[in-house]
């Protein structure tokens, strides 16, 4: 077997494709499932994915990532449809890093304004 988040990322990239969804799915885990999961080593882990039991019933809840049960969870957005969750948490961490640099490269620039300004006032009453 595969991991549950491949079987997750399979069914998502092919939600488009009607009646013939699980089918390509399939298909995408086997042509593609292995170099998607190598590509992220830290993600998927393929002996846990071996111990985990054949039914879906006997699995247990901690066995199972809330974004796979979850159809509102940020996960199937289709922006995010060729990434896996942690690809998704990555690029939120990212443009969370860039608004606080441009945040704080705002603020840089207000100071710098403000001690300009205050130097021209000086400059003004001399």
């Amino acid at each position: 077997g595969y991991p549950l988040q491949l079987y997750a990322v399979a069914w998502k990239q092919n939600r488009n494709q009607a009646d013939q969804q699980l089918a390509h799915a399939v298909n995408w885990m086997y042509d593609e499932g292995g170099k998607f999961m190598d590509k992220r080593p830290d993600e998927f882990d393929t002996v846990v994915a071996q111990i985990l039991p054949l039914k879906v019933e006997d699995l247990e809840p901690d066995q199972i990532a809330d974004y796979i049960v979850d159809s509102k969870h940020e996960f199937w957005d289709a922006k995010y449809v060729n990434h896996s969750w942690n690809d998704i948490e990555k690029l939120k961490q990212q443009k969370e890093e860039e608004l606080k640099a441009q945040k704080e490269q705002a603020k840089e620039k207000l100071k710098q304004e403000k001690e300009k300004k205050l130097l021209e006032i000086g400059d003004e009453e001399k």
